[in-house]
């Protein structure tokens, strides 16, 4: 949630769900590649193109949305209720909650504002963190209780029943991330995160911009998630709520929920506005607190008592900011860098005083530029936060990631990555660490052999060679890399738990250097003539050894990218698929034709020029 930034800037006026942004896929993913704002270094670029394709190669229709009037006046569109429903003028009700919300010993609903369905609650609740019970104000929107605006809270750790001070609770507290052991902490361990995308995502460019922004700064790397365990999920907002995410890494589904509209006349926002949004919430998601809620905030910024907000719903939302309460998290991931002013973590305190929908003062300003400290001084700097990630954020991430066991994958040399755990897959199952198709009395599972199928998933990322292969027993099916034919599924009793990868492929460099140019192809419209293309040669001549044979296989992906006008294919995926209609390619003739029943298809083929 950006600064209030995306997150309507604290203008107070109501973000309405995010309208769907209409994208083919072939559009989309050639987006990835041409648009300099979504050039993206180190990293496959595969991986690339195939991060949205469960979400771009779907059919989709623009949803229809209600649009706000100028003239709809919050009286009668919003049914505004104090915290025991009695309807009250607005001005008693906001006299009410700023009580409610000063006195240190109420715990409870403040107040709350309703549209279309949707409420905004504010209330404040005993909250269970790694320094104990502390009383923190939160915003509940819909079934998450919400912290400082976007940080989504741990329903356990939101008391609601009386607990003695001496002896609090025990449970899930609310923290941010820490270096624990790998797999235990919540932290991306190996600095991949795999992610998917609703259908309806409201900000298709605006998250491939957040992405290149990360993976050009930083060592982070975005896959599309592949029967990972847990990923994070790019959602739509609902009416009226901000922007939110949890803190760090949790098991499962991590949703990132954007709101892609600004203010109550339906405005929308830029991608470039979204883009900040995205990435601030991605920054919650690798761990980070907000920069205005460490322990020495105090030293850095004052609250300016002369810029308050109008109305109920403007007191509600700059409520979500909490006055009082910083310091709720593990020191590990709380004073990493010096204070940054301009961090993507710290919000802009733009305020609507007025009511007019638009802020004209800063609630928060910079102490040392205050006169005789004086935080009501017109002089005193009001301005916050950066459209990005600023070197002083990377700077903390890097630090909040060194403690981990493959902190060499967040050092500055991009040559040697280490991948372990759920992030080592091969189309939606773990891989089997034997080479399958091996010679007569050749064991698959040792020397050599064994490095060839790390060798084959290393190349999916850009590297060309595999080593420190570790494996975790694991019954199953996996998918397994056969001597001739690629990948397959395969039944196996163990799996890879690790391993590094190392040397940048030429045609990754080249992709890098940008003389490459690549276009991706996927399933349905890799065809002839409207005909699955099967992953066998087919004909009596012009075919050397297996014709089902990986290198068979990129000899029909090439005739395919040939066929589109390109000059040969980089890669390409086939999965099972039975049918009594295929194509097939002859090498006899150097055409596709029809070639009756098949077993396997080609679901993706990338073709260079």
């Amino acid at each position: 949630m950006r600064t209030f930034l995306a997150l309507i800037a604290v203008v107070f006026t109501f973000p309405f769900a995010a309208a769907a942004q209409d994208c083919s896929t072939r559009d989309c993913l050639n987006n990835l590649r041409t648009n300099p704002a979504s050039v993206r270094n180190r990293i496959s670029d595969l991986a690339v193109k195939k991060r949205l394709q469960s979400r771009i190669s779907r059919a989709r229709v623009p949803a229809v949305r209600p649009v706000a009037r100028r003239d709809a006046a919050l009286a009668t569109d919003l049914r505004v209720i104090s915290r025991n429903g009695k309807l009250l003028k607005e001005g008693e009700l906001l006299k009410d909650m700023r009580r409610l919300a000063a006195d240190k010993e109420f715990t409870g609903v403040i107040g709350s504002v309703e549209s279309n369905g949707v409420t905004l609650q504010l209330e404040k609740r005993n909250v269970l963190t790694d320094k104990g019970v502390q009383k923190l104000m939160l915003s509940k929107m819909g079934e998450d209780y919400v912290y400082d605006g976007d940080i989504v809270v741990p329903g356990s750790a939101v008391l609601m029943g009386e607990f003695l001070a001496e002896n609090p609770p025990s449970g899930v507290a609310f923290a941010a991330g820490h270096a624990g052991g790998f797999g235990d902490g919540p932290l991306w361990d190996d600095g991949i995160l795999p992610f998917e995308v609703s259908v309806d995502f409201c900000c298709l460019t605006a998250l491939t911009q957040a992405i290149a922004a990360y993976e050009t700064a930083t060592p982070f790397r975005f896959v599309p998630r592949d029967g990972h365990a847990t990923y994070i999920r790019f959602e739509n907002s609902e009416p009226l709520l901000s922007s939110r995410t949890q803190l760090g890494k949790q098991p499962g589904a991590n949703v990132v929920k954007i709101q892609g509209f600004l203010g109550f006349f339906g405005a929308p926002l830029s991608n470039a506005a979204l883009s900040q949004t995205i990435q601030h919430e991605i920054g919650h998601e690798l761990g980070l607190i907000h920069e205005h809620l460490r322990s020495d905030r105090d030293t850095f910024i004052a609250r300016n008592p002369s810029c308050t907000t109008a109305g109920v719903f403007g007191f509600l939302r700059a409520a979500w900011i909490d006055l009082t309460q910083v310091a709720f998290t593990d020191a590990a991931a709380e004073l990493l860098t010096e204070y940054d002013f301009d961090s993507m973590m710290h919000y802009a305190f733009l305020v609507d005083s007025d009511g007019d929908g638009f802020g004209d003062c800063s609630s928060w300003v910079r102490v040392q530029t205050c006169p005789d400290g004086d935080p009501t001084d017109p002089a005193c700097d009001g301005s916050f936060a950066s459209a990005g990630l600023t070197a002083l954020d990377v700077e903390g991430l890097l630090a909040l990631y060194s403690a981990l066991p493959i902190a060499s994958n967040f050092g500055t040399d991009d040559e040697v990555r280490t991948f372990a755990g759920d992030n080592i897959r091969h189309r939606g199952r773990r891989i089997d660490p034997c080479l399958h198709g091996t010679q007569l009395f050749e064991n698959g599972c040792i020397g050599n052999s064994a490095t060839r199928v790390a060798d084959e998933f290393c190349k999916t990322f850009g590297y060309s060679e595999g080593f420190n292969i570790e494996t975790e027993p694991m019954l199953g099916q996996h998918s397994g890399f056969h001597r001739l034919n690629g990948w397959i599924n395969v039944l196996g009793a163990d799996a890879i738990s690790s391993v590094s990868c190392r040397n940048v492929t030429i045609n990754e460099q080249n992709i890098l250097a940008g003389t490459v140019t690549e276009t991706i192809f996927l399933e349905p419209d890799i065809r002839f003539d409207n005909l699955p293309i099967d992953r066998c040669m087919h004909g009596t001549t012009g075919i050397t050894g297996d014709r089902c044979s990986n290198g068979n296989q990129g000899r029909i992906a090439d005739a395919f990218c040939a066929s589109q006008g390109h000059t040969d294919a980089s890669a390409f995926e086939t999965d099972f698929f039975g049918g009594f209609n295929f194509a097939g390619f002859f090498p006899s003739s150097g055409n596709f034709a029809h070639a009756g029943p098949g077993l396997d298809r080609f679901t993706e083929i990338t073709c260079r020029d």
